[in-house]
């Protein structure tokens, strides 16, 4: 855990750093209109949307958070060149249209780099091991079986349920929990402007102090920034486009070591917003 939160945000300060390309994104900008556009053009009827940027979607503009990725999942698991494979049309389209593109094999991602003169965005997939795959099949097929079409920029993409949005910040955050002890850090104020205006204060301490930090200070900082951007995420979403409780206790179902933390990780969504299954 401690290496993937580390390795994300080294690569997007890497990229900012060294190219001084404008990395982070909403679903206004031009880039993740093109690259959202070229590759859902050509995507198969296995694959779909999923991640941080796909909360925009159903979210007022002023709460998009931006985001320095596109997260794409599916049902299969590929090596590096299959997915890029997949992805081969969308990506010539965008070749074509000047973009430049690099690509990298990260612990847990397959990450391709797609930028133009201005700008660069990451399109990534999830690694998925032997041995973990079986079940991951499963659940990619559900999420995939139930992903939500939407019209964006004169096409269509489909995303993953909002449900299943949450769940997957819900097991992060618990793992967050669990590796950094960190159940003293929840924000003091679960209003969205409140919790966006701590999301950028932490943010920004960290841009000036991070090579002043030991490296488990550095981790547990970038931790808890990750767990208030979930956090915001799961009461953004739960407000303005509320959950299918049934829906999301049969994904939680998935994870079958989960099933004993099952009542803890309920009462932590209803500390986040206790409308979060709406009426129920």
């Amino acid at each position: 855990m401690e290496k993937l939160i580390k390795q994300k945000f080294n690569t997007i300060y890497l990229l900012k750093n060294k190219m001084e390309k404008k990395y982070l994104h909403t679903i206004e900008d031009n880039i993740v209109k093109d690259v959202y556009s070229a590759i859902s053009n050509h995507s198969q009827d296995n694959q779909y949307f999923a991640g941080g940027m796909s909360t925009q979607f159903f979210l007022p503009k002023d709460l998009h958070r931006e985001s320095s990725d596109i997260d794409m999942n599916g049902t299969l698991k590929y090596s590096f060149s299959e997915f890029e494979d997949s992805v081969h049309d969308g990506l010539e389209e965008l070749l074509d249209k000047g973009y430049k593109k690099s690509k990298k094999k990260q612990r847990a991602t397959f990450d391709i780099n797609l930028e133009n003169d201005e700008e660069l965005i990451i399109l990534q997939y999830p690694r998925k091991s032997s041995g973990s795959y079986p079940w991951l099949k499963k659940v990619g097929e559900r999420e995939n079986a139930n992903a939500q079409k939407m019209t964006y920029n004169g096409g269509f993409l489909r995303i993953i349920p909002t449900e299943d949005i949450i769940l997957h910040k819900t097991l992060r955050i618990n793992s967050f929990k669990e590796n950094y002890n960190i159940n003293s850090e929840k924000p003091s104020s679960m209003s969205l402007n409140s919790l966006q205006n701590s999301i950028n204060s932490l943010k920004k301490d960290y841009i000036i102090n991070q090579f002043n930090l030991e490296p488990k200070d550095a981790n547990r900082a970038i931790s808890k920034i990750r767990l208030y951007a979930d956090i915001f995420d799961i009461k953004a979403l739960s407000t303005y486009k509320g959950l299918d409780k049934k829906y999301f206790l049969e994904g939680l179902k998935d994870y079958k070591r989960l099933k004993p933390k099952k009542d803890k990780l309920l009462n932590w969504l209803y500390s986040i917003n206790p409308n979060v299954f709406g009426g129920e």
